[in-house]
């Protein structure tokens, strides 16, 4: 029976609550404070399973939290593998990265369809939003697995994403109220599309800057590699390609909610199913290929060159 209070549940089993002006003897009071200990244990004992009645009654995993979350799950596997790999490590963490964030991407559509911020509201702008990294690491990849060198300053790429996280997570533990009135005034109305728009035109940013790349390194083997078809990198080619199909699709998502402002979150589904598809079929081909060693296009600006002999001297 789950009817009134905690205190009030102590009150039918210890006489001692309904008269708290009375002072009892020392010893029973000793041995009434071990007897309220044991009344209060089984009081909380009994407030955690109407909790638990209640939580399940607004906490429930339907269809389209558990396929996010196998998804997400599923990926989160395939960057453990990568980052366990031997070979090509630089390149293998910057997708089992790209994997996580697509992860994190998709973390507030499984606990929102599960119910989660019904129960727990301030878990609102929690730091979970990773579109403006999605890109950079994507191109990092592709650049790294054909032995290309990272720019000097490449951590530069990362400060939008930085900016948006702190961002977020000075937000995230403001009072409940404070966060629904930035929501309301700054977030939804300005910062929200605004995100949205330079998450979509850095994925297709550095999509092209990958699809250069790509062509840059086919040529190469062409050009100079006996064995290119060993080394054939068709299948970056067709992430790069479902990497850009997907952002136009993004951008349709988007534009329909611009036209239709009531449109809430469960008609983002599928954008969501096919990112944490994309992010499974990298995974597993950056896994199948994790072991390759990919000839690398020409080498570091920064690397010593050979030594010249001298001419012998007469």
């Amino acid at each position: 029976m789950c009817s009134g209070s905690p205190r009030t549940w102590a009150w039918r089993v210890s006489p001692l609550y309904r008269r708290p002006s009375w002072r009892p003897p020392v010893g029973a009071q000793n041995l009434g404070r071990r007897l309220l200990s044991r009344y209060r244990a089984l009081s909380l004992a009994e407030v955690a399973r109407c909790f638990a009645g209640a939580l399940t009654s607004i906490i429930t995993f339907g269809r389209p939290s558990v396929t996010l979350l196998i998804s997400a799950g599923q990926g989160l596997v395939l960057a453990l593998l990568l980052i366990m790999a031997p070979k090509n490590r630089a390149a293998n963490r910057f997708l089992a990265l790209l994997i996580v964030a697509v992860a994190l991407m998709v973390t507030p559509y499984i606990i929102g369809f599960a119910g989660f911020y019904d129960a727990y509201p301030w878990l609102s702008f929690a730091p979970f939003e990773t579109g403006l990294a999605l890109g950079p690491l994507f191109y990092f990849y592709g650049l790294r697995l054909t032995g290309g060198p990272l720019p000097h300053h490449w951590l530069w790429h990362f400060v939008p994403y930085g900016v948006l996280f702190l961002s977020q997570a000075a937000v995230f533990p403001l009072p409940l109220a404070t966060k629904n009135w930035w929501d309301s005034v700054a977030n939804a109305p300005i910062i929200s599309p605004l995100l949205a728009v330079a998450s979509l035109v850095s994925v297709v940013t550095y999509g092209a800057l990958a699809w250069r790349r790509y062509q840059s390194y086919r040529a190469f083997l062409d050009a100079t590699r006996t064995d290119g078809a060993h080394f054939d990198p068709s299948w970056i080619r067709n992430a790069i390609i479902a990497v850009l199909a997907l952002a136009a699709l993004w951008g349709g998502f988007f534009l329909a909610d611009v036209l239709d402002p009531s449109r809430t979150y469960f008609d983002r589904f599928w954008i969501y199913v096919g990112l944490s598809l994309l992010a499974i079929y990298l995974g597993v081909q950056g896994w199948r290929n994790a072991r390759l060693d990919y000839p690398a296009m020409g080498v570091r600006d920064d690397a010593p060159q050979p030594a010249h002999a001298s001419a012998p001297r007469r």
